[in-house]
């Protein structure tokens, strides 16, 4: 399958908090209602860094693991749509 970037009213719905964060970041699709059951975590070198896959609706992300920096998050829907959000890791 092809992976396809969401258009920009579904990246503008889509929310991730709190940021920065420091244990956990909460998902909100918002109005565009995406189901992301799929997830990737990019360091600033843009090295993979945690990623996941559930059956479920991802709605939390443990990030306590982390070292302290600026991150990319990529969430992905069951049909390969796909956004990304920034986030800073705090202690």
């Amino acid at each position: 399958k092809s992976v396809s970037n969401t258009n920009d009213a579904i990246t503008e719905f889509t929310t991730i908090y709190p940021n920065p964060a420091s244990e956990q970041l909460f998902i909100e699709a918002g109005e565009a209602q995406l189901n992301f059951n799929r997830f990737q975590i990019y360091n600033q070198l843009g090295q993979l860094v945690q990623s996941e896959v559930s059956k479920q609706l991802i709605e939390t992300v443990d990030v306590s693991t982390l070292a302290e920096g600026i991150y990319s998050i990529v969430l992905f829907t069951s049909d390969n749509q796909y956004v990304t959000k920034s986030f800073v890791k705090v202690k």
